[in-house]
């Protein structure tokens, strides 16, 4: 009888315990928060942070709060951040998941103020300086994906402005009224109570997207689209940063894209991006001027993107016109590395395979993509070397592409075929070369054919000097031949060349085991023909 009674009187213990650390809390938390929060990211930020209210509900695990602000930069009058409310609605889900899980994310009022100072300067260098990556530090390893489930977001009335001071310009977006039912990669059985939609004002000219919902069904799911045509980037390449080692001349940007938001019962959240978009006219210089990279059509259609579940699906991607320039100055350095900043020193190699091998990556790691079809036509590499004597200038042209069915990591080989002309950059030359490449082709397995016809060595005799032995690289050197016969048969490659036996230069043929610079073609066109065969190895030699 007596044990009985007691249970009565331990329950109401333990409910008075669990009511005293919710005043605590409710009382506690507000203040401390406040108050740690204000120095802690004032010191992060190094600008003044200051908020207005914190209220706790630790019984509902919900947080509001109220009137934050972040300060202009040292010297400046104009402040970066204003945020009338914040409120979060945390689930006890997070504490037995071990990742945040958060039932509802509002923000209301966000005001967000930039500016530009100054060509290549803002007024968040500060910032930008605070937070950039050390370059001494080593790369973090790789991981698995951080799990995390965001439902009910809402941004209401948020405003951005921009002022371009250098140009006494001010773009303004505002009215912006974001819905979005969930972002997550985690399982969570939550209410959803947010149908997509994104509207705002841009400049006076006002955007409200198209969304459908089905949040009663058994699978609850939203679309949420965003089209636009003909948008100019040129008119923001003033805006990029002037330490980027690339400049943004012209180009013009298409999208129509599908945001898709999926709830099945009992399954993980889905979100897929779907649709096309397209980039035309695009031309992109170093910093100095020089042209480095543009075309006049890429069109990518994006099949399934999950980028929370890390797959990448495309459809067809097409690429018209591109045109590439290289160029290697006296001291062999190519302008691709100047974009780079000054190369890393390459490490010394491990003792044993086993130290060399790449560290294993979890399996939720690494990303899964694969591409339906590549097409490339008419596109055109123009190669600059200064570093020889005389310095040569040659050109790839009418590059042409076709691949199927490709694969990261890749399964099995994937069919592609590859055409091309060799010319010289002077006014009215003559091909120098034809290329041909057909076949299956993996990072591990190579079938198919090499087609080398009508090579004139002359019109590229000092690039070719130097370099008169690179096709043959597809064969490691203790597999290549010194005469015109067949190759001898190893384990793992079968060959069949067919090359005159008449063609000169038989260093060329013996490139693995003769310098390249041995070479001596005057006037000869060398056609070859190389069918390749390695399975399980890979092709690009020794």
């Amino acid at each position: 009888m007596s044990r009985l009674g007691a249970w009565p009187r331990r329950l109401a213990i333990a409910l008075a315990v669990l009511l005293a650390l919710w005043a605590l809390a409710w009382l506690a938390v507000p203040p401390l928060l406040k108050s740690q929060a204000q120095s802690r990211l004032g010191e992060l930020l190094g600008r003044s942070v200051s908020i207005g209210a914190v209220d706790f509900r630790p019984w509902s695990l919900e947080l509001t709060v109220s009137e934050v602000a972040i300060g202009p930069a040292p010297g400046g009058t104009q402040p970066l951040l204003k945020l009338a409310r914040a409120y979060v609605d945390a689930d006890a889900g997070s504490l037995w998941r071990r990742a945040p899980v958060i039932a509802a994310l509002e923000l209301d009022g966000l005001e967000v103020k930039l500016a530009r100072t100054s060509p290549g300067h803002y007024d968040i260098d500060d910032l930008l300086a605070r937070f950039a990556p050390d370059p001494a530090a080593a790369p973090a390893a790789p991981g698995d994906p951080p799990r995390f489930a965001l439902y009910n977001l809402k941004l209401r009335d948020a405003a951005f402005s921009f002022d371009d001071r250098p140009v006494a310009r001010v773009h303004r977006l505002d009215a912006v009224q974001v819905s979005l039912p969930f972002l997550s990669n985690l399982p969570a059985h939550l209410e959803v109570t947010a149908q997509p939609r994104v509207a705002f004002r841009l400049d006076g000219t006002a955007f409200d997207s198209g969304a459908q919902a089905t949040p009663f069904a058994a699978r609850r799911k939203g679309e949420l689209k965003l089209s636009f045509a003909e948008l100019d980037l040129a008119a923001y390449a003033a805006y990029l940063p002037a330490s980027l080692p690339l400049r943004l001349q012209k180009g013009v940007l298409n999208a129509d894209l599908a945001l898709r938001f999926e709830l099945p019962e009992g399954a993980d959240p889905i979100v897929v991006l779907s649709g096309s978009t397209g980039l035309k006219n695009l031309a992109v210089a170093d910093a100095a001027g020089a042209p480095v990279l543009g075309w006049r059509q890429l069109q990518v259609g994006l099949r399934d993107v999950q980028p929370f579940a890390r797959r990448v699906a495309l459809g067809t991607v097409k690429l018209d016109g591109a045109l590439l320039h290289l160029a290697r100055n006296a001291d062999g350095r190519l302008n691709l590395q100047a974009l780079g900043g000054t190369a890393a020193p390459v490490p010394a190699p491990a003792a044993s395979a086993a130290a060399s091998a790449p560290p294993a990556r979890a399996a939720g790691s690494v990303w899964l993509a694969s591409l339906d079809q590549l097409v490339i036509d008419d596109a055109r590499l123009l190669w600059n070397d200064a570093s020889t004597r005389p310095a040569a200038a040659l050109q790839i042209e009418a590059l042409r592409v076709r691949a199927k069915q490709w694969q990261w990591p890749l399964a099995a080989p994937a069919p592609m075929t590859l055409s091309a002309t060799l010319r010289s950059q002077a006014p009215g030359a003559a091909p120098a070369g034809q290329l041909g490449i057909d076949g299956n082709f993996s990072d591990r397995e190579a079938n198919g054919t090499l087609e080398l016809s009508e090579l004139a060595l002359s019109n590229s005799r000092p690039t070719w000097r130097r370099h008169c032995c690179l096709v043959w690289k597809v064969a490691p050197p203790s597999r290549a031949a010194s005469t015109g016969a067949a190759m001898p048969p190893r384990p793992g490659w079968r060959w069949a060349s067919t090359t005159p036996a008449s063609m000169p230069c038989a260093s060329c043929r013996a490139a693995a085991v003769r310098p390249a610079t041995n070479c001596r073609s005057s006037n000869s066109r060398w056609p070859t023909r190389v069918s390749i065969w390695s399975p399980g190895r890979s092709s690009s030699g020794a």
